[in-house]
C-alpha cells in the first residue's frame, strides 16, 4: 500500500509572491520534501518557478528511492502542481 502524503507546514508571502510547504508520508519515515513556488512578473503575464528539496533520511531512500522520486516529480507532479495553480489563478481572475 502506498503511504499517504501528509502536509506538515505551509507558508505564504504574498508581497514576495512566494509560497511553500513541507510534505512527508504517514508511514513514520522521517524523510520529507520542501516545496517552494515563486511567481515573477514578466511582460504579458507572470512566470512560476517550482523548486523542491528532497530530504531522504533513511538508507534506502537516500540510495535508491530519492532518485526514482526525483524522476516522478519532474515528469508528473511538478507539472500537475503548475496546472492546478494556473487553473486557480484563471478562476480567481474571472471572479475578481
Amino acid at each position: 500500500m502506498r503511504p499517504i502524503v501528509v502536509h506538515h507546514r505551509f507558508a505564504a508571502d504574498p508581497a514576495a509572491r512566494r509560497f511553500a510547504h513541507r510534505s512527508a508520508t504517514d508511514d513514520g519515515n522521517r524523510s520529507y520534501a520542501d516545496w517552494v513556488w515563486r511567481v515573477t512578473q514578466v511582460p504579458g503575464g507572470c512566470e512560476v518557478a517550482v523548486t523542491d528539496l528532497l530530504s531522504p533520511q533513511t538508507f534506502w531512500r537516500r540510495l535508491l528511492l530519492a532518485r526514482v522520486r526525483r524522476a516522478q516529480l519532474a515528469r508528473r507532479e511538478i507539472p500537475a502542481s503548475l496546472d492546478v495553480l494556473a487553473a486557480l489563478l484563471t478562476k480567481a481572475g474571472r471572479h475578481a
